[in-house]
């Protein structure tokens, strides 16, 4: 048998109701958006003027990128969500092998 329910737990279980569906919500909206924009970045912009200049990209989900104009390395990674920060995951000498590097 249950005891009788206190007035203001109603009004809590209805927001915390309402709180799981904007998550949810919230949820498919960033899967939808990452789904449109995955293609093209949000930004690319030309950093910097001759042989120092970089292309800056910024895409889903909040990563910049640093690129080589010319051969479109990847100079730099960013953490999602945290553009100054570089990814724990970026190996600065991806892409070098055969130039003397180990």
């Amino acid at each position: 048998m249950t005891g009788p329910q206190h007035p203001e737990s109603a009004p809590l279980n209805a927001r915390e109701q309402a709180r799981q569906a904007a998550a949810r919500r919230l949820q498919e909206a960033a899967r939808f958006a990452a789904m449109h924009l995955e293609a093209a970045p949000l930004m690319t912009k030309r950093m910097g003027q001759g042989k120092a200049a970089v292309l800056v990209r910024f895409s889903m989900p909040g990563v910049l990128r640093v690129l080589d104009p010319m051969t479109g390395r990847e100079l730099a990674r960013s953490e999602a969500g945290a553009p100054d920060k570089l990814a724990a995951d970026f190996d600065p000498l991806a892409g070098l092998t055969g130039r003397g590097q180990a």
